[in-house]
């Protein structure tokens, strides 16, 4: 839910070092149908962290480097 957007940079010796580009605009809200209308019920806070918090920051480092 959370996500960054990360620009890979090739070495010279083949290696690929990940750069950080935060992004509020990938993952900023989850959004469902309300029941009984029409109208989006945001659930955000249900699935994750806050935005830019420690925790939210520490998730989104730590599963990206297992890509």
């Amino acid at each position: 839910m959370n996500g960054d957007i990360i620009e890979w940079v090739q070495e010279k010796n083949k290696d690929m070092t990940p750069v950080w580009k935060e992004a509020a605009s990938v993952g900023f809200n989850i959004s469902t149908k309300s029941v009984g209308s029409s109208d989006r019920l945001d659930v955000t806070h249900l699935y994750k962290h806050p935005e830019g918090s420690a925790k939210e920051r520490e998730i989104v480092k730590s599963i990206a480097k297992f890509r």
